[in-house]
């Protein structure tokens, strides 16, 4: 079901321009990379594609839809994560408010996502926060995560971020809590759809500590600058906040 759902997702990234209004329908393509190297055990790999769109309605209401297919190595291993979700809220030129469902799949433990997002905009200032939960069904875990994040936009193509995210992790009575600071930055080629982003994130848990270095590069439609994307496309960052830390808490 994973698998199906992110193929229509990155379907319809890919397909939106020829069929869609520009000014209505917005997306991503993407690749990333990262670099996972927690304290007292071997570094992790972890890469794969990304994709997003969203759709602005008339009536104010925005819908987006996301997902991520990653493949892990460590220790020999290989295992595949991912998650999908669609968010569905309303966006202006201030602020925009949303919540989201998903599905995501840790190595064959799968899990329901659900939760809340918000954006605050400013000439060159895009703040972000949101809170999300996730129930593995096959498993007796549970994690909750907030996540917030600030962007300042050098000019409409160059922006650095700063994120702290804060997760909890149960599962079978035992508890982990992971504290995530992270500083990142983004750089669009002029006159290009080409986005470069490169990020640092270090992990304080209760079992462990570790660094994240990561890199990524995307192709997006119906935007014309970083900023645009950040103010207007598939910026809803919940559901990915959410998957992302715990990747960061569990691993």
């Amino acid at each position: 079901m994973r698998k199906v759902m992110f193929g229509v997702a990155v379907a319809a990234a890919m397909v939106a321009p020829a069929i869609a209004h520009a000014d209505d329908t917005k997306g991503s393509l993407g690749v990333h990379y990262n670099n996972l190297d927690p304290s007292g055990s071997g570094h992790i790999d972890q890469y794969g594609i990304d994709a997003a769109v969203s759709h602005d309605f008339s009536n104010g209401w925005t819908v987006q839809g996301d997902g991520v297919s990653d493949r892990l190595h460590l220790s020999g291993a290989s295992l595949g994560v991912g998650y999908e979700a669609v968010s569905a809220g309303v966006r202006n030129g201030q602020y925009a408010a949303y919540g989201f469902v998903g599905l995501s799949d840790l190595s064959g433990s799968s899990a329901t996502n659900v939760g809340l997002g918000g954006q605050w905009f400013s000439n060159n200032i895009v703040l972000d926060g949101s809170v999300g939960y996730s129930d593995f069904d096959n498993t007796d875990a549970h994690v909750t995560q907030i996540g917030v994040d600030g962007a300042y936009f050098f000019n409409d193509n160059l922006s650095v971020a700063a994120e702290y995210g804060h997760t909890h992790f149960d599962t079978s009575g035992a508890d982990n809590d992971a504290n995530i600071y992270g500083v990142s930055g983004s750089y669009r080629l002029a006159s290009s759809p080409v986005t470069f982003s490169l990020g640092y994130d270090r992990v304080d848990s209760d079992t462990s500590d570790g660094n994240v270095w990561r890199i990524g590069a995307s192709w997006d439609f119906g935007t014309g600058s970083l900023h645009e994307r950040a103010t207007t496309g598939p910026s809803w960052s919940g559901a990915r906040n959410l998957y992302d830390q715990t990747i960061r808490t569990v691993f």
